[in-house]
C-alpha cells in the first residue's frame, strides 16, 4: 500500500515563480468520490511525453492518505475520461528548497487563478524550512482538495 504525507500551502506572493522548473500540464478526471475516497484518471505531458494513471486515494487517517497509482494505457484513459463528471486542468511546476521539492499547481478553466503549493514528507512529523514564498497552510481544509475543487470551485 502506497502512503501520501503532505502539507498544502497557498502561496504569499508569487516570487515562486522566479524559481519553479519542470513545467508539466495535468488534466484529471474524477471517476468516483465517495465516503472520503477518491478514484480519479490522470493523464501527464511533461514537453510531449504523455504519462497516463489511474490512482485510488483512501480517506486521511492520522496525515496519511492511502494512495494507490497505476499507470495505464493513454487511450484507456481517453475513455475513462468519457466517464468522470468533473475533471480539473492545471500546470504543475516544481521548486527545489533546502532538503524538499514543492509542487506548485496552478490551476485552468473555472479555477484560473487558484494556485496551490504542496510538499510531500517522509513522515508526519517531518520538519519542513519553508521559503518566503509559502503563505497560508490549507492542509486539513478540504475545500482544497482537487477532487472537492473540481465540484464546488474555489473556496471563498
Amino acid at each position: 500500500m502506497g502512503i501520501e504525507i503532505e502539507r498544502k500551502f497557498l502561496p504569499k506572493n508569487d516570487d515562486w515563480r522566479n524559481f519553479a522548473t519542470d513545467p508539466a500540464t495535468i488534466r484529471q478526471g474524477y471517476l468516483a468520490r465517495e465516503y472520503g475516497n477518491v478514484v480519479r484518471v490522470r493523464i501527464t505531458d511533461i514537453e510531449g511525453t504523455t504519462t497516463s494513471q489511474l490512482c485510488i486515494k483512501g480517506l486521511k487517517q492520522g496525515g496519511e492518505i492511502p494512495e494507490y497509482e497505476v499507470s495505464i494505457p493513454h487511450d484507456m484513459a481517453l475513455e475513462l475520461f468519457k466517464l468522470c463528471e468533473w475533471s480539473i486542468k492545471k500546470i504543475r511546476r516544481h521548486v527545489y528548497a533546502g532538503d524538499h521539492t514543492f509542487e506548485i499547481d496552478e490551476f485552468a478553466g473555472n479555477l484560473r487563478g487558484l494556485v496551490v503549493i504542496e510538499v510531500e514528507l517522509g513522515s508526519v512529523g517531518e520538519q519542513v524550512d519553508l521559503p518566503d514564498w509559502i503563505g497560508k497552510e490549507i492542509t486539513d481544509d478540504p475545500r482544497y482538495n482537487n477532487a472537492h475543487l473540481c465540484e464546488h470551485g474555489v473556496p471563498g
